[in-house]
């Protein structure tokens, strides 16, 4: 699996997950850690580690094996799945080689066996640490390559799709005018109104083919707009503008925030506003309340296109940012919803996957932000985020300064 990973490269401080049923041991050792910089929580078993691993991310867990319950060897790949990228690093009152195996066979990747020095144990995270940013980065790149195959795939499949879907549509609309040629009068109210409809939802359907298929070329090509400057805030208060009239309507708040003296990007304005749009109604669809029992999936946001009316979560809110990045710019959309299942979160701009109710999408509003992005030279990376909800971040280069004219 390769979940999709922030851009970002700044990292905030490590983060470690204490798993042992020795409160005074524990919470000792915790305070140490913490002492020394570390982002350091507790649990008391492996149930009450799922539950923090599924509010937050940890990039190290220091899990007991013997504890009651669950041990740590059960919890391993549960704990795993929950945080792919998170090292576990065994701690364990016997230096029983069996265990080390096991443990390690199941995703662990190493064991320190009890007592252990602070040092020690410092040195073994840093080396976790390490190896995460390994992983993430291999996943990264992984991530990259099999993006750049769908686009290949996806461009041929759309030209060999366009030809007979634009005949099937010239072809629909002379039988249309055959219809109207043969039917005096109204033609809904003829006796061939009913072919006139059949030929009408032929072109229509026909229509919704042809939109797909052109998303599929911009995926596979990235943008073939001409790019212009633009200032960063202007596109994000243009975005949430889009967005307010739905967003009061659901009763959830908009908010827009942008840093002072951001650089300008040089962007195709229109497939711009495009990838900011679908990021927004995508966190707007997360904010949605869940169905009444017994009218759907338990616990999913209601997002088809004919609910009516939408209503979100109390509390509901979306921020849409715009921040340095280095020398470039930083755009970030976040929600305060339900998150995405960071199973599926590798998964997420894959052409034609979508988390939605079937029917309530194509699959590829992510997809073709990833190509726009892409091709204008950024990155874009969606997670959730501390606390609920999901982050999308979309980073931009900054537009070279022009060179004046030598005189």
């Amino acid at each position: 699996m390769t979940p999709s990973l922030p851009a970002s490269s700044a990292r905030p401080p490590t983060s470690v997950l204490l798993v042992d049923d020795e409160p005074d041991f524990v919470d000792v050792l915790a305070e140490r850690l913490r002492a020394r910089g570390l982002d350091t929580d507790v649990a008391y078993d492996a149930f009450e580690a799922h539950a923090r691993l599924a509010v937050r991310p940890f990039d190290v867990v220091l899990l007991d094996v013997n504890m009651p319950g669950q041990s740590g060897l059960e919890a391993i790949e549960s704990l795993k799945e929950a945080a792919p990228f998170a090292q576990i690093i065994l701690l364990t009152g016997s230096d029983d080689l069996r265990t080390a195996v096991t443990g390690m066979r199941r995703g662990a990747c190493n064991y320190l066996v009890k007592p252990v020095g602070i040092d020690d144990l410092l040195a073994e995270i840093r080396r976790a640490l390490q190896r995460k940013v390994d992983h993430e980065e291999a996943a990264r790149m992984l991530l990259v390559q099999r993006l750049a195959a769908y686009g290949m795939f996806a461009q041929g499949v759309a030209h060999e799709i366009n030809n007979p879907l634009n005949m099937i549509i010239q072809e629909a609309e002379w039988c249309a005018g055959l219809v109207d040629d043969l039917t005096p009068g109204d033609p809904a109210a003829g006796p061939l109104a009913g072919l006139r409809r059949g030929l009408e939802n032929i072109r229509g359907q026909a229509g919704r083919c042809g939109a797909i298929t052109r998303g599929l070329l911009r995926f596979g090509g990235g943008a073939a707009a001409r790019p212009a400057d633009a200032a960063p805030a202007a596109l994000v208060e243009k975005a949430a503008a889009r967005a307010k009239r739905r967003a009061r309507d659901m009763g959830a708040e908009l908010v827009v925030e942008s840093d002072a003296d951001l650089p300008t990007v040089h962007v195709p304005l229109r497939e711009m506003e495009q990838v900011l749009d679908h990021l927004t109604a995508n966190a707007l669809d997360a904010l949605l309340a869940p169905e009444p029992a017994g009218t759907g999936g338990a616990g999913e946001a209601d997002i088809r296109p004919d609910a009516t009316p939408e209503r979100a979560r109390p509390g509901a809110r979306v921020r849409i940012r715009a921040r340095a990045e280095g020398e470039g710019v930083r755009f970030e959309v976040e929600d305060n919803g339900h998150g995405v299942d960071p199973a599926l979160l590798h998964r997420v701009f894959e052409p034609f996957f979508s988390t939605k109710r079937v029917g309530s999408g194509a699959g590829l509003g992510l997809s073709i932000c990833y190509g726009v992005v892409s091709t204008l030279g950024g990155s874009i990376a969606l997670a959730n985020v501390p606390g609920g909800g999901c982050r999308a971040t979309v980073t931009l280069p900054a537009r070279p300064p022009r060179r004046r004219a030598a005189s």
